[in-house]
């Protein structure tokens, strides 16, 4: 995992320590919200893997983006990554940091309800798994009321793309 330096360039110093580590959350969300990227391969023979890599390291240094259609801005932040997210910064409250949730989950950039609202709808599920790997407290089902805010959240941003392209039109 790498973290850009210069995006902490306009904290304050006294500020850096928690603004790195809520990052360092955020993006671990998004490790384990995935799924597993390496499993058993029958043509996992090194130079495939090494062929892989190369490929991987020149997409990640030179994204086709003119290519590329246009993202949805909260595709990569979706249920999974809010309810991984959530739960890795209630394990660091407990071990004694505490970081603000929209540090973590910054929902409000994506046109999404309040992450306190999610960790609302998620109710006891961190205390309840706090001993459970991350891994699989998401191969659970989620807890109704946070797929409930998820599919609100959703409908509200759909609708507001639709409207905002009727407007253009």
């Amino acid at each position: 995992m790498v973290i850009n330096d210069l995006q902490f360039g306009d904290e304050e110093p006294e500020d850096i320590e928690l603004v790195f580590f809520a990052t360092v959350l955020h993006e671990f969300a998004h490790i384990l919200e995935r799924p597993r990227l390496f499993r058993e391969r029958s043509d996992a023979e090194p130079a495939r893997l090494l062929f892989e890599a190369i490929v991987l390291a020149a997409y990640v240094q030179n994204p086709p983006l003119e290519d590329m259609p246009e993202r949805i801005p909260l595709q990569d932040h979706g249920k999974r990554f809010i309810r991984a997210a959530l739960h890795l910064r209630h394990r660091a409250y407990a071990a004694g940091t505490c970081i603000g949730l929209a540090f973590v989950c910054p929902n409000r950039l994506y046109g999404l309800s309040h992450a306190n609202a999610y960790r609302v709808a998620l109710g006891d599920e961190p205390v309840r798994l706090a001993d459970a790997r991350i891994r699989d407290v998401l191969a659970s089902p989620p807890p109704a009321e946070i797929s409930r805010r998820w599919a609100d959240d959703l409908a509200h941003w759909l609708s507001h793309q639709v409207s905002e392209k009727e407007e253009i039109a």
